[in-house]
């Protein structure tokens, strides 16, 4: 609506939450694809940006004359750049630019910052599906537990509640109990059980635990190329989501202030 460009992208049709719900609210799918960046569209020549349901919607010339030029990507992209290949983070700090230029109330701009520290989250955590040693030990704790699984359990829909990542974040204290216990002497295994703690740690957004293992494994780079690779992404991971958590709780505060919420929603959003 913005230059006349046409591109293809994706739909969400349809979502779970069978991969957890952290307590910032944000939700996981099982699965490898995370529908949180899908959400939003990006014009990969004017940088247009827009959630999926309201991308289509005209843009008048006034409003036109302030965004055409003006969009930056906080990453270089290739103008051909493919919907795939834009990082989520960077279409949701594009939608907060968008909201900003066009004079959106602060609500709208927090909730795109919150979604990218969500997506930044989210493409940090690599469970490494095909390493196959270290889905083994993933197995042996039960956290590749399929949802029919983990949700036809009674003791799971009593204990966490159907929530995912209360589940994940009690197997990773028995991980870390193992491990201390000298369970994993073999060094090849100690380093998968160490990534997965740090994984399931930066996949939940407990970056301190995260980035205290990611840390520690990054001291010792050089041992498996695929773990460095992954650590190295958490690592970076955590300093955008972080960036991005910082520009919420600001526009969160400013959209408080402006009295931009009403009263029953303000107690939604913060509990």
């Amino acid at each position: 609506p913005l230059d006349g460009r046409s591109f293809q992208t994706w739909e969400v049709v349809s979502k779970t939450d069978w991969g957890g719900i952290d307590t910032d609210l944000c939700r996981h799918e099982y699965g490898s694809i995370q529908p949180n960046d899908l959400y939003v569209w990006v014009c990969p020549t004017c940088w247009y940006a827009a959630t999926s349901t309201s991308f289509n919607e005209k843009v008048d010339d006034a409003d036109k004359q302030k965004l055409l030029g003006a969009l930056k990507p906080m990453t270089e992209l290739k103008k051909v750049s493919d919907q795939d290949n834009i990082p989520g983070w960077v279409k949701y700090d594009l939608l907060a630019q968008t909201f900003r230029l066009l004079g959106k109330q602060e609500r709208h701009i927090a909730e795109a910052y919150l979604r990218a520290s969500w997506s930044a989250r989210q493409n940090g955590a690599d469970p490494l599906n095909d390493f196959d040693e270290l889905q083994e030990l993933r197995d042996s704790y039960a956290l590749n537990i399929t949802p029919f699984d983990f949700i036809r359990s009674k003791s799971n829909q009593e204990k966490y509640g159907g929530n995912r990542t209360f589940y994940d974040l009690e197997k990773v204290k028995r991980l870390e109990t193992d491990l201390a216990k000298g369970k994993y002497s073999k060094k090849s295994d100690n380093l998968l059980v160490r990534y997965i703690i740090a994984q399931i740690y930066r996949k939940h957004g407990v970056n301190d635990e995260a980035s205290k293992w990611l840390i520690q494994l990054q001291k010792e780079a050089g041992h498996n190329s695929v773990i460095d690779a992954a650590v190295t992404k958490g690592l970076k991971s955590i300093e955008i989501e972080t960036s991005f958590q910082k520009k919420a709780v600001e526009a969160y505060t400013r959209a408080i202030g402006n009295g931009d919420f009403p009263e029953w929603e303000l107690a939604v959003q913060l509990f």
